[in-house]
């Protein structure tokens, strides 16, 4: 349903992914720290959610509230083609298979993500500038969610 959101849906999927172990804490140090919104220079191997465009569903004639669903873009970052392919399609793969319906706390927030519909597969973006040696891939969906407190 339609209403405010007290975090950016980049920062609740952020936290999903670390929820489902799909990722690590920006802070520990670990392979494949997930961002929100912002993708800081270093580490090389790393993942950001950005909050994009979402798409109205439908609007509830009984109550005039608006079913929509909130658009993301997950970017990953490698020293290697093969490594952000290859964990960019895991990332895909069990965001199909194990979303539905799960709670995710956001400090003292707490939503539920009902699904995560991708809008598109991975796509390779190259590497991430002329004289980089990073690849960069990404993928596109829309998550339909409820903050619930």
């Amino acid at each position: 349903m339609s209403g405010s959101l007290q975090d950016s849906q980049a920062a609740i999927i952020q936290q999903l992914l670390l929820d489902l172990g799909l990722g690590t804490l920006v802070d520990n140090e670990l392979p494949w720290p997930v961002y929100a919104n912002h993708h800081p220079d270093s580490p090389d191997n790393s993942i950001c959610v950005y909050s994009t465009e979402g798409q109205v569903q439908n609007r509830v004639q009984i109550d005039g509230g608006v079913n929509e669903a909130h658009g993301i873009q997950i970017r990953l970052r490698s020293v290697g083609p093969v490594d952000s392919y290859v964990k960019a399609r895991s990332l895909l793969v069990a965001l199909d298979t194990q979303v539905s319906n799960i709670t995710v706390n956001v400090g003292d927030n707490h939503y539920v993500v009902n699904s995560i519909d991708r809008t598109s597969d991975v796509i390779s973006l190259g590497m991430e500038a002329p004289t980089s040696e990073r690849f960069l891939q990404t993928m596109n969906m829309l998550v339909t969610l409820t903050q619930t407190s």
